[in-house]
């Protein structure tokens, strides 16, 4: 008895008199079952209080911002991460709406609150990037994530979120970004540079053996006339051997001019190897190259000039495309052209 009535004026403050008559016997059970109430209710309260902290610590121990609003949308919690962020002070817009937070814009603030409306609706997730303005970074790349919820024992709804800053991830995404076209245009580079004569600057006898087969296939199904030549300089070695190969190599350069401008845009030239060069005519019967052919053996014969001021002449062989032959067979064909001006004088055009 005497236990119990201490506890009573301990815990409530009681004066002599009040515990008198707590003193009466006829209280005394009432007193002790309340007695033991309170007291439980003091350990369940301080579980709870615990398992709050415990919860709460968790929140704050996350490395993002995190937010809670209840259902009329008013923030009913912040983590530290969130503080933190927006330089907030404990407590600070903790029962505002999100249209009350002064650290953001306007139209954000809107924007924001119709989004949340509709989440907590519809109780779904919305996730995308945005950017905010932060107390040591300035504006800082996000991840914005929310959802609406239900809380099972009580129905109440929210919403939470959780602001992911991927500011490193974006500028580590943008410098990936920039070295992939740098070395897109360094690999663009590097095989148009590998399909190019370093001397002349046609193109070279890789390009010929990529391209030209999807070339004679689309001139099969297209049932168009294509011609093809095959040409050298008379003599190349000598002038090598005579002038050496630095004036050799201007010889090839003044050829390879003549070249470019005695044939269309479109054709295909290629520095075969050496002094010879194939030439593809796109869209053109034999009887019309021969008359280009001539046309370039006699610019090359009157324009490229040795040293000493002494001509430079061509033999070329040139044939057109059969339909029911390959790349070699077509190439071989124009060779034996070239054969055949080489033994009959050299300096002329002939076909097969």
């Amino acid at each position: 008895m005497e236990q119990t009535i201490r506890f009573f004026m301990e815990t409530f403050g009681l004066s002599d008199a009040q515990s008198r008559v707590l003193a009466q016997e006829e209280l005394l059970p009432m007193l002790q079952i309340i007695r033991q109430k309170w007291e439980q209710n003091q350990k369940e309260l301080s579980v709870l209080h615990a398992e709050r902290s415990f919860f709460l610590s968790a929140i704050d121990a996350l490395p993002n911002p995190v937010f809670l609003k209840d259902d009329q949308l008013r923030f009913v919690f912040f983590n530290q991460k969130y503080q933190e962020f927006f330089n907030l002070k404990e407590g600070e817009y903790l029962g505002k709406r999100v249209t009350d937070l002064e650290y953001l814009a306007e139209e954000d603030r809107e924007k924001y609150q119709q989004e949340d409306s509709a989440l907590l609706k519809s109780q779904s997730v919305l996730q995308y990037e945005a950017g905010f303005h932060t107390a040591d970074q300035g504006i800082t790349e996000t991840l914005y994530w929310s959802r609406g919820f239900t809380a099972r024992e009580t129905g109440a709804k929210g919403i939470i979120g959780e602001i992911v800053d991927i500011s490193k991830e974006k500028k580590l995404q943008r410098e990936l970004t920039r070295h992939t076209a740098a070395l897109e245009l360094l690999m663009e580079e590097t095989k148009r540079t590998s399909r190019r004569d370093p001397v002349t600057k046609l193109y070279n006898r890789l390009a010929l053996t990529e391209d030209i087969p999807a070339i004679l296939e689309r001139t099969k199904a297209e049932h168009r006339p294509l011609c093809g030549l095959i040409t050298d300089i008379d003599a190349f070695k000598s002038i090598n051997d005579t002038y050496g190969h630095m004036v050799g190599d201007e010889i090839l350069n003044q050829f390879a001019s003549v070249l470019t401008g005695s044939f269309r845009q479109g054709d295909l030239a290629i520095r075969y190897g050496g002094d010879e060069f194939v030439v593809i005519l796109f869209d053109m019967a034999l009887p019309v190259a021969k008359t280009v052919a001539e046309r370039f053996r006699s610019r090359v014969r009157e324009e490229v000039r040795l040293p000493d001021g002494k001509q430079v002449t061509i033999s070329v062989g040139l044939t057109e495309f059969r339909h029911d032959e390959d790349f070699m067979q077509f190439l071989s064909r124009a060779d034996e052209a070239l054969y055949l001006a080489k033994n009959s004088g050299k300096n002329r055009v002939e076909s097969l």
